[in-house]
């Protein structure tokens, strides 16, 4: 069997992920935490997603078959009746006819076909994207519903089903407070220092604007650019370089839970962007990374409030002066 074009597989399994519910990224209030990190839109979200179910609905030839179907059968998304035997490729499927090869003797033996995707993915190496979408193809062909072929919903409820078994977020490696150079003073002068000497690395590392994650990946796959995902570069170096200062500094003993939680997130947006660069070659691994990446999101915000919290409560107000503005509580 020959390997789907990137862009198939792209659109499978954004159409997998998105039809199953489970692509989707968390909104965050963030004029509420002052995060230095990311610049959000409101809309962004909402446009990523629309650009997926944009092109799960998409059906060029207008034969009942979406385009990414068309590329299940491998039949031509831009004609509609793609053997030319008069009959549309949509109303073929129904029949339990190939849409490939010309009537009417074309009846589809599903049991060979589902066969050799079987053996074709035992005998490639494939990426967990080619994986899901063989696994896809081959319970696609072996659900026998009334009627001879798949009814949205049921298509759906298939792909709800993957979704749930294939679609796990990414555990990365987790720092813990024994690597850091804990302090023996707990002082509020000791605090102040700490928050001075973190919000330097924050503010001297993040002088530079960059466009967030989402949007580069979301500008990557609307205009099919892989170039475009060389922007995450910048980005993950800016994260790696916060954690690997960040892990050097002594930390005040009643600080250490609080800032192994900072550097984590930090660290898991630095993996979950390096994952999304591989949205080309392999998909499921980028999706599989943005459920990382918005679970790390909610870690970020909350330990930067968590450390404005901590200054606060131990009587450390920085003024403006001071790197450790950075971490003034906000209204």
């Amino acid at each position: 069997m020959n390997r789907p074009s990137n862009k198939i597989i792209i659109l499978l399994v954004i159409a997998i992920l998105v039809v199953g519910g489970a692509f989707f990224f968390k909104n965050f209030d963030w004029t509420k935490i002052r995060n230095p990190f990311a610049s959000k839109t409101e809309t962004q979200n909402q446009n990523l997603q629309v650009l997926a179910e944009n092109e799960i609905n998409k059906d060029s030839d207008q034969d009942g078959l979406k385009d990414w179907e068309e590329k299940l059968w491998k039949t031509d998304p831009s004609s509609s009746d793609t053997d030319k035997d008069g009959t549309s490729d949509g109303e073929e499927v129904k029949e339990g006819r190939d849409p490939k090869l010309a009537g009417p003797n074309d009846k589809i033996s599903k049991d060979a076909a589902i066969q050799k995707i079987i053996q074709s993915s035992e005998t490639e190496n494939l990426n967990p994207t080619e994986k899901l979408s063989r696994e896809f193809l081959a319970q696609y062909l072996g659900t026998n519903p009334s009627g001879g072929t798949l009814t949205d919903a049921e298509k759906n409820a298939l792909i709800g089903n993957l979704t749930a078994e294939s679609i796990t977020p990414f555990t990365y490696k987790r720092h813990s407070a024994s690597e850091l150079k804990v302090l023996p003073d707990g002082s509020a002068e000791t605090i102040r220092a700490y928050g001075n000497i973190l919000g330097k690395i924050i503010v001297l590392n993040t002088k530079i604007k960059l466009e967030s994650e989402t949007t580069i990946l979301q500008s990557a796959l609307a205009g099919e650019d892989k170039e475009k995902l060389k922007e995450l570069d910048p980005i993950i170096a800016r994260y790696t370089t916060i954690v690997s200062q960040g892990m050097k500094i002594s930390v005040p003993p009643t600080a250490a839970e609080l800032h192994i939680h900072f550097m984590n997130a930090l660290t898991d947006l630095a993996e979950s962007a390096s994952r999304m660069k591989v949205v080309f070659e392999d998909p499921l691994t980028t999706l599989k990374s943005l459920s990382a990446y918005s679970e790390a999101e909610t870690e970020l915000t909350t330990s930067i409030a968590d450390l404005q919290d901590y200054f606060s409560k131990n009587g450390v107000v920085f003024n403006k002066n001071e790197y450790g503005y950075t971490f003034r509580p906000t209204q």
